[in-house]
C-alpha cells in the first residue's frame, strides 16, 4: 500500500528525465503537487502526438494557427537550400485525428466525483 511519505520516481520515456517525488507532508501538499503537474502538462508541455502543441492549444482551437505558422516557417527555412532537406519535403505539421479541436461528448454528471 502506498503512503503519502513513500518515495516514488517516474521516468519520462521521451527524454529519460527522472521526476522524483520525495513524499508529501500532507494530503493538501500532494494535491498542490498534482495541481501544479496537471497545469504544466496541459498548458506548457508540448506533446509529440499533438505535433508539439499543448493540450490547451488544441482544446481552445489555437493549434491550427500555431501549426500553420510553424509550417510557413519551415517552408521559408527550406527555400534557400531544398536539397538539404530529406526527400525535399517539409515536416507534415497537420493534425490528422483532431483537426477541428477536441471531440466533445455528453458526460453523465452523476458519474463525476468532485
Amino acid at each position: 500500500m502506498t503512503t503519502l511519505t513513500s518515495r516514488r520516481s517516474f521516468v519520462q520515456p521521451s527524454t529519460g528525465q527522472v521526476i522524483l517525488i520525495q513524499g508529501f507532508e500532507s494530503l493538501a501538499d500532494s494535491r498542490i503537487w498534482v495541481e501544479k503537474f496537471v497545469s504544466y502538462y496541459n498548458y506548457h508541455h508540448r506533446h509529440s502526438a499533438l505535433k508539439f502543441v499543448t493540450p490547451h492549444d488544441v482544446h481552445e482551437g489555437n493549434h491550427m494557427e500555431v501549426l500553420s505558422k510553424r509550417a510557413e516557417l519551415y517552408e521559408k527555412a527550406r527555400e534557400p537550400s531544398p536539397r538539404r532537406w530529406a526527400n525535399s519535403k517539409v515536416r507534415d505539421w497537420s493534425l490528422t485525428w483532431r483537426e477541428h479541436g477536441p471531440h466533445h461528448r455528453e458526460i453523465d454528471r452523476s458519474l463525476v466525483k468532485v
